[in-house]
C-alpha cells in the first residue's frame, strides 16, 4: 500500500503506516532523503525564529533605554548568531553584521546616556 497521511492540525502531518511515501520519490534512498530534507528544515527554522526573537528582544531592551539588559541580551542575541552560522543556518557575514548593528545602537544608547 501507499503510504497514507492525515492533518491532525494544520501545520502537522502524523504518519498512519509505513512506508512514509508522501512524495513522488520511488527510491528508498530518495525517499529517505527527503525525510532528512523535511527534519533539517523544521529545525533550521526553529533556529531561525529563535534568533529574530533574540534580536527582538534587544531592540526592545534598546528602545526602552536599558542599556545592561540590551548588553545581556546582546550576549545572548550573538551567541544564538553564532552556533546559527557555524551551522551555516545563517551566512557567517549576517551574523557578524546584525551584532554588529546592534552592537553600535547599543554603543550610541551608552553615549546619550
Amino acid at each position: 500500500m501507499g503510504g497514507r497521511f492525515q492533518f491532525d492540525s494544520p501545520d502537522a502531518l502524523t504518519y498512519t503506516q509505513r512506508p512514509f511515501r508522501i512524495t513522488m520519490a520511488n527510491i528508498r534512498s530518495s525517499e529517505k532523503d527527503i525525510r532528512k530534507t523535511v527534519k533539517r528544515t523544521a529545525h533550521n527554522q526553529a533556529v531561525k525564529s529563535r534568533v529574530r526573537t533574540l534580536r527582538k528582544k534587544v531592540l526592545a531592551a534598546i528602545e526602552s533605554g536599558d542599556t545592561a539588559a540590551a548588553n545581556a541580551s546582546l550576549g545572548e542575541f550573538a551567541s544564538a548568531a553564532d552556533k546559527a552560522a557555524k551551522t551555516n543556518v545563517l551566512h557567517k557575514n549576517t551574523s557578524s553584521r546584525l551584532k554588529s548593528r546592534l552592537a553600535q545602537k547599543i554603543g550610541s544608547l551608552a553615549k546619550k546616556a
